[in-house]
């Protein structure tokens, strides 16, 4: 078996972007009349459209990765472009175990999510769900990503990284309030993690999926844009907000602490500042409601289309300054990075609390 070479992994990568953007968006085309009829989302205490719009637009983008990484876990002589040859970190099947039960995961959030959007369902049973979707992620990573040595530290880890994958994707799900603003901070996130682990031998599979699921943003993004003619719903926030959550234990996993907090930086400050606003007022965290940074930007006069392009460059340049906290070689210039990050990203959450206009 032969490595591939530099030029040949990025043309790979650039087709599996450039065709899943293709067929998501085709696929979305063909499916939007069914979600028009069985899935419109209603304006709610949480939304900011203000007529009904189809949801349901995530069963493509989750269903795409789902099928990819079966495709992917079935295929364990493979060789991913760009990395290392899989003999050389997979003398087990871990690897093999950890790609379906990643699968698995995704497919669970994203019927969740759907019976969610189509129905309704109770606090309890989606978060059961979720549990169940990131310990399976978690329970079946190699080894070797890990902060801490195999024993019972860490399983202790493990469990903590299954509640920490329930924490990004409800998060994700509240970000996902805005036309486009879900593309605008994800698509930097995947990837910035893509180049990072680029040719890591214990994560060989994490840049062809990382360009999987920019692709399937990217044919996502047409039908988001303002004003939406369709949202991702539960059905693809959810599984969404566990792959960025996966994204993150990765980076974690292989020593890339700076990296990992500035990927997924605004929706984490976003959502976290926004959950303690209401725990300090003393209002129920699982309520509906519009009180997210950028929710209450629109509010007080910010465009739609400033908020999320925002989002986007912030996201760009925190992706920018993670991929440099990797390549940096003191602990220093990678906080340097994580410091500059926050700056930014409390510029922005400023910039979105002023506004303009009259507050409503």
């Amino acid at each position: 078996m032969i490595m591939a070479s530099p030029n040949h992994a990025i043309a790979v990568l650039l087709s599996i972007t450039l065709l899943t953007a293709l067929v998501g968006f085709l696929a979305i085309a063909a499916l939007l009349p069914t979600l028009k009829r069985i899935a419109l989302a209603h304006p709610n205490a949480r939304s900011s459209h203000g007529v009904p719009t189809p949801q349901g637009g995530g069963i493509v983008v989750a269903g795409a990765a789902a099928l990819v990484l079966a495709g992917m876990a079935a295929l364990p002589g493979q060789v991913l472009p760009g990395q290392v040859l899989p003999e050389q970190v997979a003398a087990s099947a871990a690897p093999i175990r950890h790609l379906a039960a990643l699968a698995a995961a995704v497919s669970i959030v994203v019927i969740i999510g759907l019976l969610d959007d189509l129905h309704g369902l109770s606090v309890k049973s989606r978060l059961a769900a979720q549990a169940i979707a990131a310990l399976l992620v978690t329970a079946t990573l190699p080894a070797g990503i890990a902060l801490l040595p195999p024993g019972i530290w860490q399983i202790v880890e493990r469990a903590a990284e299954a509640g920490l994958l329930v924490c990004f994707m409800n998060i994700v799900n509240f970000i996902d309030g805005l036309d486009e603003i879900s593309v605008a901070h994800a698509l930097p996130a995947f990837a910035a993690a893509g180049i990072i682990l680029a040719g890591d031998a214990l994560a060989p599979w994490m840049t062809p999926l990382a360009a999987l699921a920019a692709g399937a943003l990217i044919g996502f993004w047409p039908w988001n844009r303002h004003v939406a003619r369709l949202f991702l719903g539960d059905s693809g926030s959810l599984p969404l907000g566990l792959m960025l959550g996966y994204v993150v234990l990765l980076l974690l996993g292989r020593g890339f602490l700076a990296a990992a907090v500035l990927v997924c930086l605004y929706p984490l400050a976003d959502g976290f500042w926004t959950l303690l606003r209401r725990l300090l007022a003393g209002k129920p965290l699982t309520h509906g409601h519009r009180e997210h940074c950028y929710q209450r930007a629109t509010a007080r006069g910010l465009p739609v289309r400033a908020v999320s392009g925002s989002v986007f460059l912030l996201a760009l340049m925190l992706g920018g300054l993670a991929v440099l906290s990797a390549h940096v070689s003191s602990l220093g210039a990678a906080l340097g990075c994580v410091a500059l990050g926050l700056l930014l990203t409390g510029a922005v959450l400023r910039y979105f609390a002023a506004g303009f206009g009259p507050h409503s």
